[in-house]
C-alpha cells in the first residue's frame, strides 16, 4: 500500500512507542532505521514525486474513479483525450496498487501538457 512520507513516519513512529524502549533500541528491531528512512524519504524522492502522491491520493480520496472523464472534460474542455480519461480510470481502479504511482508518475505529464494547453488558449482568446 502506497502511503506519503508523512503517514509513513507517523505509523513506524506509533509502533515505536507501542513497543516502548523496545521500540527504539535497534538491538531488538528495526523500527529506528524505518523512522530515520521515512523521516528522509521527502528530501530524498523530492517534491515532484511527494506532489505525485498527493494527487494520487486526492484523486482517489475525493472519488474522481468512476467519474474521470466527466472530471477530465470538466477541467481539459477541447483539450480532453478520452484515451487520457482511460488511463487515469485504470489507475483510479487500485490506487493502492504497487504498479499504480509509476503509472501516474508516466500519465502525469501527458495530463499537464493538455491542462496547460487550454491555460494557454484561454490566455490568447483574452486578449
Amino acid at each position: 500500500k502506497a502511503v506519503s512520507a508523512r503517514a509513513a513516519t507517523a505509523r513506524v513512529y506509533e509502533a515505536m512507542m507501542l513497543l516502548g524502549g523496545n521500540g527504539i533500541e535497534e538491538r531488538f528491531n528495526a523500527l529506528p532505521r524505518l523512522w530515520r528512512d521515512a523521516a528522509i524519504i521527502e528530501s530524498w524522492e523530492g517534491p515532484y514525486t511527494l506532489l505525485l502522491m498527493q494527487a494520487l491520493e486526492d484523486l482517489a480520496r475525493y472519488r474522481v474513479a468512476c467519474r474521470e472523464e466527466a472530471f477530465l472534460r470538466h477541467g481539459l474542455g477541447e483539450h480532453f483525450e478520452g484515451a487520457l480519461a482511460a488511463e487515469l480510470a485504470r489507475i483510479l481502479a487500485e490506487p493502492e496498487a504497487p504498479d499504480a504511482m509509476l503509472a501516474f508518475g508516466e500519465l502525469a505529464p501527458r495530463l499537464h501538457a493538455r491542462f496547460e494547453a487550454r491555460a494557454l488558449a484561454e490566455l490568447r482568446a483574452s486578449r
